[in-house]
């Protein structure tokens, strides 16, 4: 029986548990998958050495609190500076991430990347993630955020320009990405725009890493707007998919696993709309 965790604080707007385990029985693997809400780290990786688990995905926000506590990292994930996968390989633990690559394909397929520039908003580990996604397909990033010293911090790594969020509007972005939890959760109903209209952006895409709701608020009022969206589902589908590969070593159900998450996604929106 090989058991998998989420590790992470809050972890009750996941469906990790729900797309991984139908993963899993689809595969013919004995195995489970469950969201931990961590307030120890470090105990929670111990868990995961000790033998109690087979490997585990992290998210906010230990994505990059973790990197100390592991054995060794992917060159991807020490280049992107972050780690929300981590395997068991001969008793060592080794981060990875998922997010970058899935984010690149999930871009890549509505739009061409090469040439463009992209704001991305938000100075954690998901961030850093789509800093790395843009840069591979060519195109050209902005970070944005609410703290300037952490902006300046991430746009020299990345060699990019940074503003505080304030100057959104100045900035001309071909797309916007949002990487900030703002959206979902207790802050479902705000935007990470804040006052600023999506109409007063120059960007022509927004995209939202945010999968639950499957249509945030930032993408409702983008839509409304006149601006081609993206949700986070496929991201998040993809990210998962890759975990399972990487804990597994078996090919995942992508199809599956993106039917299982849009089901329930969109039975959600369904049931707000109707108020219940």
């Amino acid at each position: 029986m090989m058991r998998f965790a989420l590790f992470g604080n809050p972890v009750a707007q996941t469906l990790s548990p729900l797309m991984h385990n139908a993963a899993l029985r689809a595969m013919g693997i004995a195995g489970s998958y469950e969201a931990v809400l961590v307030e120890d780290l470090g105990k929670a990786v111990r868990s995961l050495r000790d033998g109690g688990l087979d490997g585990a995905s992290v998210t906010i926000p230990f994505k990059e609190k973790v990197m100390d506590l592991l054995d060794g990292l992917d060159a991807e994930a020490e280049e992107i500076g972050a780690v929300n996968t981590i395997v068991k390989r001969g008793g060592r633990l080794i981060g990875f991430n998922t997010d970058a690559r899935a984010l690149f394909l999930s871009l890549a397929a509505v739009l061409d990347i090469a040439g463009r520039t992209f704001a991305v908003l938000g100075t954690g580990g998901t961030a850093r993630a789509a800093l790395h996604a843009v840069r591979r397909g060519g195109g050209k990033a902005v970070v944005l955020g609410r703290t300037s010293a952490k902006v300046r911090e991430l746009a020299a790594r990345w060699n990019c320009r940074g503003c505080v969020l304030a100057e959104l509007a100045a900035v001309r972005a071909d797309v916007i990405v949002n990487t900030t939890p703002v959206g979902m959760g207790a802050r479902a109903d705000e935007t990470p725009l804040g006052a600023l209209r999506a109409a007063e952006c120059s960007a022509g895409w927004v995209v939202d890493v945010i999968y639950r709701p499957l249509r945030t608020r930032l993408l409702r009022e983008a839509e409304a707007a006149g601006r081609h969206t993206l949700g986070g589902a496929e991201m998040f589908v993809r990210q998962g998919a890759e975990q399972i590969r990487l804990w597994t070593g078996a090919e995942p159900p992508l199809s599956l696993m993106r039917e299982v998450v849009l089901r329930q996604l969109e039975e959600e929106e369904a049931a707000g709309r109707r108020g219940t």
